[in-house]
């Protein structure tokens, strides 16, 4: 992840697509405090580029407050 995100940048898109990857890993485990860092990253990511609206970044708020609770 470290080199990706020096070879990409901390905010790029793709980065953000390995955060998801990495948030299904940490759910899996039911390590859900790590869960929740990464998808709230990757939210901080994809709004930047895409907006608030788009459906997969609505699909990941409902996600995020999933594993918060």
């Amino acid at each position: 992840m470290q080199l990706r995100e020096q070879l990409l940048g901390e905010d790029d898109p793709d980065i953000a697509y390995s955060l998801d990857n990495l948030a299904s890993l940490y759910q899996n485990l039911e390590r859900y405090e790590e869960a929740t860092e990464s998808l709230t990253r990757l939210l901080s990511i994809l709004e930047r580029s895409f907006g608030s609206e788009e459906p997969y970044i609505i699909s990941l708020k409902d996600r995020l407050n999933k594993v918060r609770k």
